[in-house]
């Protein structure tokens, strides 16, 4: 039985060279909710429109906007109810945009979880909130840091911050330099349940990745490398509040936060995995062992910046930044 598995997103030619009995019959196996177009070019040859998921392609052709997939099959048998087997050959070309796959997968997490304005309200407060969203993760690090195994355990810590910090400054980097597409909530060829265009208050149209997301991730590596449970947690919990929730609201697309992933959390593990880094702050907390009081004044106000997405390292970066610029035109 010749068979199409149909997806709701992509389309596909299909090119089969044989009689016009052999097509019409192929025509009206296709699912009949996917409204094929049958385009005859000849007698002998039509073009099947439709949209399957593909399996085992046989060759892949990188392209700029996406992904060309390339199946030959040369003489296959289909048998068809009325029809005797039948020997036929054709070429399958698929053409996967990265794009159109992620702005589809945009949508439908928009649909799906905001029907109404008492989900979107809901959704708003969790993806927005900052002690909602950022709660259990500071938590578990302000708990972490007050375990045993001070000096150690605070080495570890100290270096995931350190990585925290330079993840989320490459991510805002990445959004000024790199524009592969605009952020959903800007761009008015979006549209979206219950998301109105927003002002640009970000100062830059790009959105890959997210910084907001590759803090949290940065932040759930560091209680993961100490706990995997609690790690394992805080991670489902950012996926959902700083991940889909902020799709749904339209601040990222997914490949937002999956880029922001391997970033935060990558960075993070490379970073603990030099070991003169841990060394060198194990010897900071040694010195300052009898005045711990300046260690945690510090570490509370990195996490309290770092709750606001560093708002205040932000601000100070940018006032250095215009007061060296108007020295230097002095």
């Amino acid at each position: 039985m010749f068979l199409f598995y149909l997806h709701s997103t992509h389309c596909f030619t299909l090119s089969i060279k044989h009689s016009p009995k052999f097509i019409n019959a192929l025509s009206e196996r296709l699912t009949p909710g996917a409204n094929p177009r049958v385009n005859f070019q000849s007698a002998q040859m039509v073009s099947f429109q439709s949209a399957p998921t593909m399996q085992k392609p046989k060759q892949f052709t990188k392209t700029r906007d996406g992904l060309i997939v390339k199946l030959n099959f040369v003489y296959t048998k289909f048998r068809i109810p009325s029809l005797p087997t039948i020997n036929c050959t054709y070429e399958l070309n698929i053409m996967l945009s990265f794009s159109q796959i992620d702005t589809s997968l945009l949508i439908n997490i928009n649909l799906f979880l905001i029907r109404n304005e008492i989900e979107f309200k809901i959704i708003s407060q969790f993806g927005q909130n900052l002690i909602l969203r950022g709660f259990p993760i500071f938590v578990m690090l302000v708990s972490l840091w007050f375990l045993p195994n001070l000096i150690e355990r605070r080495s570890r810590i100290l270096v995931g911050l350190l990585a925290t910090c330079f993840a989320t400054a490459l991510s805002v980097s990445f959004q000024f330099q790199f524009t592969p597409h605009i952020r959903p909530i800007l761009d008015t060829s979006v549209h979206l349940n219950f998301v109105k265009i927003h002002e640009n208050i970000w100062g830059r149209l790009g959105s890959f990745p997210s910084d907001t997301a590759t803090l949290f991730f940065s932040l759930c590596a560091v209680i993961f490398l100490e706990n995997r449970r609690a790690g394992i947690f805080c991670l489902m919990w950012a996926m959902i509040t700083v991940g889909v929730f902020r799709i749904a609201l339209g601040y990222h697309y997914p490949s937002d936060i999956a880029g922001s992933f391997v970033l935060g959390f990558g960075l993070v593990l490379l970073l603990n995995s030099v070991r003169w880094l841990k060394t060198l702050f194990a010897q900071v907390l040694k010195r300052f062992e009898y005045k711990e009081y300046i260690v945690h004044s510090f570490f509370f106000i990195f996490l309290a910046d770092a709750y606001s997405s560093f708002g205040g390292l932000e601000a100070l970066y940018k006032g250095l930044k215009k007061l060296i610029s108007i020295i230097i035109a002095s």
